[in-house]
């Protein structure tokens, strides 16, 4: 990914608000604890969102998550999205090993 990385809000009509990060001219990442395991090992601020019944909270979660890719990732140049998309099937144990995280 390029520095033209921007977020989206996008209002799915079942699951609600989302942000996602990219560009119309590379591709669009959802903003959620698969990413931010992916590139930091941890779900910190995830977690953080899911224990809060903040609802505004989600702005705020989607600005420190995308600062956190662009700083974990060299602005995103460092992000290989098809290296990511593979790593999220489902049969990859690590997938297991997230939900545990993140949920305990």
């Amino acid at each position: 990914m390029s520095d033209q990385n921007i977020l989206k809000l996008v209002t799915q009509r079942l699951d609600g608000d989302e942000y996602w990060l990219g560009s119309d001219s590379i591709y669009w990442v959802r903003l959620d604890f698969f990413l931010e395991y992916y590139i930091s090992n941890n779900c910190d601020l995830s977690k953080e969102l899911k224990k809060s019944k903040d609802v505004n909270k989600l702005g705020t979660y989607a600005k420190k998550l995308f600062q956190k890719f662009n700083d974990l990732t060299s602005q995103g140049s460092d992000f290989e999205y098809e290296k990511y998309m593979r790593w999220q099937d489902i049969s990859n144990p690590e997938i297991q090993k997230v939900l545990e995280f993140f949920n305990s």
